[in-house]
């Protein structure tokens, strides 16, 4: 049983400012065959389980244009996958919910799977080029990615909002 509580809902603010650094991880110029995680689909699933009624396919369709304009691929491609991802996390929030880290990851990663197998095959059949072998390493590395921003994010969700100390009035001297 997933025994991990957060203190408070997450923030709108929080979701756009983790969003705005899973963009700019993806914008660094990384050597091309390194196996890094995506990350804004790890963060897309990750949001779309925490927090499924502030996740919407809107926002996964638009966040996948922007990758699909920056790496110049078909334009629809991350956004199909984007999509199809944040879909079956919303999907299977409620079941991901009652295992631990270990279980979730291992259901993610049957997802990260899917969804890159479907981007596999739009450019085998509108490019050409064949199936490989990196679209299992490229699950294990949005997986690996979904851990990272798991414990990240979990630690900031578990912090309880405290109160400011109360500074005394400055007085006129």
């Amino acid at each position: 049983m997933n025994r991990e509580t957060i203190a408070r809902e997450p923030s709108v603010r929080l979701i756009v400012y983790s969003f705005v650094v899973a963009v700019a991880f993806n914008l660094l110029p990384w050597p091309p065959h390194m196996p890094l995680p995506d990350a804004v689909a790890a963060l897309l699933v990750f949001w779309a389980v925490q927090a499924p009624r502030k996740m919407g396919l809107g926002l996964a369709w638009v966040l996948g244009l922007v990758m699909d304009a920056q790496q110049g691929v078909l334009l629809g491609e991350h956004a199909l996958v984007y999509s199809l991802l944040t879909f079956g996390a919303v999907s299977l929030h409620r079941r991901l919910m009652g295992f631990g880290v270990a279980g979730q990851s291992l259901h993610l990663l049957a997802l990260f799977l899917a969804a890159l197998l479907v981007g596999a095959l739009i450019q085998w059949l509108a490019e050409g080029t064949p199936l490989s072998s990196w679209v299992v390493v490229q699950s294990i590395a949005n997986t690996l990615g979904w851990l990272v921003g798991h414990r990240i994010l979990l630690t900031i969700l578990k912090r309880r909002p405290g109160r400011r100390p109360v500074r005394p009035p400055k007085t006129a001297i």
